[in-house]
C-alpha cells in the first residue's frame, strides 16, 4: 500500500490538532490532564521511546544504563484518561475505492492525535497482538510511525481485545473497522460491556457500502476448487446487492445498539482529497 500519511495529509492533521484546543471545554480538560500527568503517581505499566519535548522526570535511567537508549516510564494512574484505538487490519479492510484500510489509518491518526494533544494516554491495538502505548503531544509522530507499520492479518474481533482487556487499563475504546461480520463482533462488544469499558465503533464509510459501482461482468473464483464463474451484473443483481448492503448496515447498527454503544459512520474522502473540510467535520471529532 502507498504511504498512508503523505505530506498533504500530515498538513491536514497539523491543522486539525492546532484547532483542537479552541473547542469548547478543551482548555479546561487539558489543564486537568496536565495536572494529572505531572503528578508522577500511578502503577508502572511499561516503557516507550523518548521523544523531544517529553518530561525528563519520566526517564528510566536504569534502562538507559542497560541499553544506552532513552525510554520513558508509562504509569497507569487511577484518574488518568486513556484512549485505546482498536484497529481492524483484516483482509476485508483492504478493499474499496478509496481503500478503506488507508482511510482507517488516517482516521486513527486524527482521533489519536486529538487525544495526545489534550494529554490523554493512547493504546494502539492492531493485528498480530500489537499493543503499543503513547503519551504527550510530542508522541504524535510516533503514533503515525506505529500506524504505518500495521500489517494485514487474519484475526477474530474477540482476539483483538481479549488479552489487552485482561491486562486492564483500556480506558475509552475507539474501534475502527468495517464490521463486515457483525455476528463476530457482538461477543467482543458484550465482553467490553461486562467489564464496564466505554466503547464507540467507527466505520470508515465508502460509496460501495450503499451503492456498489459494478457494471458488465463479475468473475467469482472458488479458492478451494479453483473453479470460476462469470455473472452479468444486470439491474436485478445490482438491486439485490443494494438490499443486502442495507440489511448489513441494519445488522451492524443493531449489534452496537444491543451492546449499548454508538456506531459512527465516517465518510471517507476520495483518494487524493486532502481538503480541510473533507477531514474536519466539526466538534464530533473531539467527543471521544
Amino acid at each position: 500500500m502507498k504511504e498512508p500519511f503523505p505530506p498533504a495529509f500530515r498538513e491536514v492533521l497539523r491543522q486539525i490538532l492546532r484547532r483542537a484546543p479552541q473547542l469548547r471545554g478543551a482548555r479546561e480538560t487539558e489543564a486537568r490532564a496536565r495536572r494529572r500527568t505531572l503528578a508522577q503517581s500511578g502503577t508502572f505499566a511499561g516503557h516507550r521511546e523518548y521523544a523531544p519535548g517529553d518530561d525528563l522526570r519520566y526517564v528510566d535511567w536504569n534502562a538507559y544504563a542497560r541499553t544506552g537508549d532513552i525510554f520513558l516510564k508509562i504509569l497507569e494512574e487511577e484518574d488518568r484518561r486513556t484512549l485505546t484505538i482498536c484497529l481492524d487490519s483484516t483482509a476485508s479492510m483492504t478493499t474499496g475505492d478509496p481503500v478503506r484500510f488507508r482511510g482507517a489509518l488516517r482516521l486513527a491518526a486524527i482521533l489519536g492525535g486529538l487525544a495526545l494533544v489534550r494529554l490523554d494516554g493512547i493504546r494502539l491495538l492492531a493485528g498480530g497482538k500489537r499493543d503499543e502505548s503513547f503519551a504527550g503531544g510530542a508522541a504524535v509522530a510516533h503514533l503515525l510511525e506505529a500506524l504505518a507499520r500495521t500489517e494485514v492479518v487474519a484475526e477474530q474481533p474477540i482476539d483483538l481485545i481479549g488479552v489487552p482487556l485482561e491486562r486492564g487499563g483500556l480506558g475509552k475504546v475507539v474501534w475502527i473497522s468495517d464490521f463486515a461480520t457483525p455476528e463476530a463482533v457482538a461477543p467482543a462488544l458484550h465482553l467490553l460491556r461486562r467489564h464496564g469499558v466505554r466503547c464507540s465503533g467507527w466505520l470508515p464509510a465508502i460509496v460501495d457500502d450503499t451503492a456498489p459501482r459494478l457494471d458488465g461482468w463479475v468473475r467469482f473464483r472458488d479458492p478451494e476448487t479453483g473453479e470460476e464463474q462469470a455473472i452479468e451484473v444486470d439491474a436485478a443483481l445490482r438491486a439485490a446487492m443494494v438490499e443486502e448492503l442495507r440489511l448489513l448496515a441494519r445488522h451492524q447498527d443493531a449489534v452496537f445498539a444491543a451492546a449499548g454503544y454508538p456506531l459512527v459512520r465516517f465518510p471517507l474522502p476520495a483518494a487524493g482529497d486532502f481538503r480541510m473540510s473533507s477531514w474536519w467535520t466539526g466538534p464530533w471529532t473531539y467527543r471521544l
